[in-house]
């Protein structure tokens, strides 16, 4: 049991970025009538929210120490927008748990919002700002996704806000650092992968406040999120030409939640009555469900063998000391 224990000390923060994308992924197939994919993913979820906890309890000062790093705490967001929609598909069985897991969630991003800018306000750096802090600044949003009937709309419409503005403010000089400086190194160019997250991320909270969205807000939205999205493919292939890295995680949920923003604003252009449209970004939505589907189950299946052969090591470590006693 310690030795298991230990294992959970290198828990990456990985996983729970996977199960958010999975998660994500299966809301995809939920539209398309494949229902049974999300339970699969919710059980996946909450079995990577209980390891990170455990690590959390037994090593809290690994965490820390990862919040310090600019690219490995930017990840840490993703264990509370993973929770948050636990507790949106909870809230159908329980209203009152999921209403607390929501609560919960929105303080957590809260408190990592603020100790990993606080560390990073300390002595800031232009190279120190990485894609994967749009996390960090627009991942609250999810919140507002998954909040639609939590009866905080107040509160819902305060993520949203934060978030796009955030996301505003940021954008322009994420791509300044992609475009300009290009100075991102081998082991974190994976992190582009979240490029493609934050404006789809906007696109699908906005359209979870209201029914009839500014149609120039959600143009200006879908561009940048459409742009984002092929610089990240152009860059895709690169980052997946070698070896296993829980880093690609990073790919996991901003593709699907790309791929869902698409579909829904397929269905918007079906309602404002261009059809044409709306075929046209339907099937651009279905080819991308294709991509997310084989990222996801190829970092999902990766993660697994990882998590295997740590077990097994366990095992014969213990195996081991036995035979030596």
């Amino acid at each position: 049991m310690r030795s298991l224990l230990r294992k959970i000390e290198n828990y990456p923060i990985g996983m729970c970025g996977t199960a958010l994308g999975f998660i994500t992924l299966s809301n995809c197939y939920d539209n398309l009538g494949f229902t049974y994919i999300k339970s699969i993913a919710l059980i996946f979820a909450i079995i990577a929210i209980y390891l990170m906890v455990l690590r959390g309890v037994f090593y809290p000062n690994k965490i820390v120490e990862e919040l310090k790093n600019p690219v490995a705490g930017s990840f840490y967001p993703t264990f509370d927008m993973t929770l948050f929609l636990i507790s949106a598909s909870t809230y159908s069985i329980s209203p009152l748990l999921g209403k607390i897991l929501w609560i919960i969630s929105v303080v957590v991003h809260a408190a990592i919002f603020l100790i990993f800018l606080g560390f990073r306000a300390r002595k800031f750096r232009l190279e120190y700002l990485f894609p994967s802090w749009f996390i960090i600044l627009v991942g609250m949003i999810t919140g507002t996704i998954a909040g639609k009937d939590m009866g905080y709309p107040t509160v819902s419409k305060i993520l949203f806000l934060v978030g796009l503005v955030l996301y505003f403010v940021a954008w322009p000089f994420v791509l300044y650092r992609l475009f300009k400086r290009r100075d991102i190194k081998e082991n974190d160019m994976a992190t582009i992968g979240v490029l493609a997250a934050p404006a789809s991320l906007c696109i699908l909270g906005y359209f979870a406040l209201t029914d009839n969205p500014n149609i120039y807000l959600l143009g200006i939205l879908f561009i940048t999120s459409i742009f984002n999205l092929i610089y990240v493919y152009i860059k895709m292939p690169r980052c997946f030409n070698k070896k296993f890295d829980g880093i690609l995680a990073a790919f996991t949920f901003p593709l699907a939640i790309s791929n869902l923003a698409i579909l829904r604003v397929a269905s918007f252009a079906d309602f404002m009555g261009y059809s044409t449209w709306g075929v046209i970004l339907r099937g651009a939505g279905i080819a991308e469900l294709v991509i997310s589907t084989v990222v996801i189950a190829y970092v999902i299946i990766n993660f697994i063998i990882l998590f295997i052969k740590a077990i097994i090591s366990s095992k014969n470590n213990k195996e081991n000391l036995k035979t030596e006693n």
